[in-house]
């Protein structure tokens, strides 16, 4: 049985399958942790700070873009928090969502929902740094053309092409 570092735990594969386990020993007791392992808090804004090392910058129409986006549907942040530990001084240093906390705070917000992840060594955290801002995928132009409004699309922060779609 392979053991590799992912995540919240460790992943097993054994024969072709993979399991994320937390330090439950089984599926059952890992469901159970996931709850305090994955929990969001609301944390005052003047309590963040941002990663004076992040890699990650929005400049003017897009920062722009992600304000409105903000303003248009802040349920959203329930559902894609900051990930922020627990820096020497007592506030929470952000390691995901810099550029949110940036524009929670252009738009007078005061406070957002933040997962911990204080457990990460600091390899992970680096490693989350820049895996939380690739884009692994591409866009299907095709379908988005056929299937989707453009102006909704570019209203929601899509870089359309130039060219028609």
């Amino acid at each position: 049985m392979d053991q590799v570092r992912k995540g919240v735990g460790t992943s097993l594969r054994r024969g072709g399958g993979e399991r994320v386990v937390g330090t439950g020993v089984s599926v059952e007791q890992d469901v159970e942790l996931l709850p305090e392992l994955m929990k969001t808090i609301n944390i005052p804004l003047a309590k963040l700070k941002a990663n004076p090392s992040n890699p990650r910058v929005l400049r003017d129409d897009k920062f722009a873009k992600l304000k409105q986006s903000i303003t248009d549907f802040p349920d959203m942040l329930n559902y894609r928090a900051i990930v922020a530990v627990t820096d020497i001084d007592g506030k929470y240093m952000v390691l995901g969502g810099n550029m949110r906390l940036r524009a929670l705070q252009d738009l007078g917000i005061k406070e957002a929902p933040v997962m911990l992840a204080d457990h990460w060594t600091e390899e992970q955290r680096r490693e989350f740094i820049i895996k939380d801002n690739v884009g692994f995928g591409e866009w299907n132009w095709s379908a988005l053309a056929n299937e989707w409004d453009a102006v909704e699309l570019a209203e929601w922060g899509l870089d359309l092409p130039k060219d028609p779609l």
